[in-house]
C-alpha cells in the first residue's frame, strides 16, 4: 500500500512538472483590422512572448533556425499577401559563435489583405497560424504552430 501510494505521489508531481512545462510562452494578445480603402484591409496581430523566452525573427541567415512566420487560410473572398514583421533584434548567448536575430517581448505582425469580387457582405471568419519556435537562454524548445482567426466584416 506503501508503494502505490508512494508511486501516486511521484505520477501527480510529475504530471504538475509536465502541465507548467506547458503554459504558453507565445500568445497572440489581440487581432484588429483595419480599413484601408474600398478593397483592402490591414490585419495586425500584437504577439505576447512570455518574459524569459524569445523566438527566432521572420529573416534569418542561418538556413538551420526556424523563422516566425503567419498564415491565413485562402478563401475566395480574402486574398492575404505576405505578412509584414518587424525589424529582430540581436541576441548574443553565451557558447554561440553568431548572434541570433530574436522577438521578444510584444511584436506586431501586419498583414495586408485585398476583397476579391467574390466577397459576399457580412462576416467572414479567416483562420490563421503563427509558426516559431521559442528558446531562452539555454535551450530552444520544439517548432509550434498558434492557431487564431480573424474577423473580417465586408461591407458593399
Amino acid at each position: 500500500m506503501k508503494n502505490l501510494t508512494l508511486l501516486l505521489i511521484v505520477c501527480c508531481l510529475g504530471t504538475g512538472l509536465i502541465l507548467a512545462q506547458e503554459q504558453p510562452i507565445v500568445e497572440i494578445q489581440n487581432s484588429t483590422v483595419e480599413q484601408i480603402d474600398e478593397h483592402r484591409k490591414l490585419v495586425r496581430l500584437t504577439v505576447a512572448i512570455k518574459d524569459g523566452f524569445h523566438i527566432q525573427a521572420n529573416k534569418l541567415d542561418d538556413p538551420y533556425l526556424i523563422p516566425t512566420t503567419v498564415e491565413l487560410d485562402r478563401t475566395n473572398a480574402i486574398i492575404a499577401h505576405q505578412a509584414q514583421f518587424p525589424a529582430g533584434h540581436i541576441l548574443k548567448i553565451a557558447g554561440m559563435a553568431d548572434p541570433l536575430m530574436v522577438y521578444d517581448g510584444r511584436i506586431e505582425v501586419l498583414i495586408p489583405i485585398e476583397l476579391s469580387l467574390a466577397a459576399q457582405t457580412g462576416s467572414h471568419i479567416i483562420a490563421g497560424k503563427l509558426n516559431y519556435q521559442a528558446c531562452d537562454n539555454v535551450r530552444c524548445f520544439r517548432p509550434r504552430e498558434l492557431p487564431f482567426t480573424v474577423n473580417i466584416e465586408v461591407e458593399n
